[in-house]
This record gives structure tokens, sequence and C-alpha cells, in this order.
């Protein structure tokens, strides 16, 4: 389940940081957002601010949970 608690975000940035959160490298997480392959950008968006805030606010949530 996708969850754009950032208004802003694309559904396609969205989906890459959920894939990063579960782990996948910046490559799969790109082409699983449905990005064309490039590596450049997956490394690229996967340091940008917002991207990198919200894997920590996912993985936050989700070891919440696990704690409950």
């Amino acid at each position: 389940m996708i969850i754009d608690l950032y208004g802003d975000a694309s559904r396609s940035d969205e989906r890459f940081a959920q894939a990063l959160a579960q782990g996948k490298t910046a490559n799969e997480a790109y082409a699983l957002a449905g990005y064309k392959g490039n590596d450049g950008n997956a490394s690229r968006l996967k340091g940008n601010e917002r991207i990198s805030a919200r894997v920590q606010e996912i993985v936050g949530s989700a070891a919440e949970r696990a704690e409950s």
C-alpha cells in the first residue's frame, strides 16, 4: 500500500521510497517505481533529501508497529 504523506511527491517517487525502505537497491527501486533504467538517476534520486526523509519515515513507522 502506497501512502503519500507529501502531497508534492509523485507516485513514482513514493514507490521508489517504499522500495528502498523494503531493502531494495537504488537500481531495483528505480525500476520498480516505473522509471527507465539509469544508474546515475537512481543514485541521484536516492540521495534526494525528500526521498531520504520519506524512507526514514517509512522505516520508523514499521519499527513502531513492530514494537506494538
